[in-house]
């Protein structure tokens, strides 16, 4: 009887052991792995254009190879690429690209070219592209 007990033990000890490793709890080596994502790596063309008010001061193809492509991305290549600071603030807001910046009343609105301004994005950084759009970011105000 005390060898079934000891047993019965031994094999619950041995139980929780083996759980605790296969779910890596908290209290382990908080060792954290990525997930595993099979997303599809994408290599699209942009055409970005940086407007200031009405009038155009840059249109560039920019070129994004990742798996989730966004206009933020897009103009954080743009930037990197003609040595501008970070466009994006703190809070994730546009806040300039090279020398236009937001302030005194002017803000950044950005819309696909081909459907307008009055279809202007809700969030410049989380906006999805896809190969062969154009983009207009322009500073209005």
């Amino acid at each position: 009887m005390k060898f079934s007990k000891l047993l019965a033990v031994l094999l619950a000890v041995c139980l929780l052991g083996t759980m605790m490793i296969a779910c890596n709890k908290e209290g382990g080596d908080n060792e954290t792995t990525a997930p595993e994502t099979n997303a599809p790596v994408a290599s699209i063309t942009v055409t970005l254009v940086v407007k200031d008010g009405g009038k155009e001061v840059a249109r560039e193809d920019i070129t994004y190879k990742g798996a989730t492509p966004t206009l933020g991305e897009i103009i954080a290549i743009y930037c990197a690429g003609n040595d501008y600071a970070e466009p994006f603030d703190a809070q994730g807001l546009l806040a300039s690209i090279g020398d236009l910046s937001k302030g005194n009343g002017k803000s950044w609105i950005a819309f696909y070219e081909e459907e307008g301004k009055n279809e202007a994005f809700d969030s410049i950084k989380d906006q999805p592209v896809a190969n062969g759009q154009t983009v207009v970011v322009a500073l209005e105000g």
